[in-house]
């Protein structure tokens, strides 16, 4: 969750809790799956659709680059 508290996006606040994590059936041995609900914040605006999907990249980059996390389909 550090990673994603981390992140900056430009104008955005971005906020995580883990609701669920699962190891077994299906998930590759020392690896582990995480459930996240993740809050897109600005204090001076909605934010649009284009603005949710481009922090989104941005963050699975992220934690791509930074833990080898991927996202599961």
């Amino acid at each position: 969750l550090e990673v994603i508290r981390s992140h900056r996006a430009r104008g955005a606040r971005i906020t995580a809790d883990v609701f669920d994590e699962y190891r077994g059936e299906g998930v590759p041995a020392g690896q582990k799956s995480l459930a996240l609900a993740v809050r897109f914040r600005a204090d001076d605006r909605t934010l649009s659709e284009k603005d949710v999907v481009r922090i989104e990249q941005g963050l699975l980059r992220r934690l791509e680059q930074d833990l080898g996390a991927t996202l599961r389909a």
